[in-house]
């Protein structure tokens, strides 16, 4: 796999040159979703919403703060569904950040997710990334 870093026009780089003037894609603040919260070490576990037109992965890093990056592929808003086990936020009550990438956000942190009884609720706007960083 491979990635233009920076491109002439309207390609698929993560910046798009335009003379003097550049664009940052919304694939760079996808990739910067995944590396920046996403450590060195990180395990992925399995994760499954169970909502069509979602797509899941969730990792868990070393000190514990579990990752979840969840795209909506759909046009329409929908709300997924998580149950969590084990570890520190899994089964009982967390709380972390959540941040989202889309049309108007570029990894902007949009709210607070919490977890109760082991079930994590996110609300997920149509063509987005939401990132969902639990302690």
């Amino acid at each position: 796999m491979y990635w233009f870093g920076a491109s002439v026009g309207a390609t698929r780089g993560l910046i798009q040159l335009d003379g003097p003037d550049y664009h940052v894609s919304k694939r760079l603040w996808a990739l910067a979703a995944y590396s920046r919260f996403i450590r060195p070490g990180a395990v992925r576990v399995s994760a499954d919403s169970g909502a069509e037109g979602v797509r899941t992965t969730a990792f868990r890093n070393r000190d514990g703060r579990r990752v979840l990056e969840i795209l909506n592929t759909g046009e329409e808003a929908v709300r997924a569904d998580y149950a969590l086990r084990g570890g520190a936020s899994g089964g009982g009550h967390a709380r972390g950040a959540v941040y989202r990438t889309d049309e108007t956000h570029a990894l902007s942190r949009v709210g607070t997710a919490r977890v109760r009884d082991g079930r994590l609720a996110v609300e997920l706007p149509g063509r987005s990334l939401t990132t969902v960083v639990l302690r």
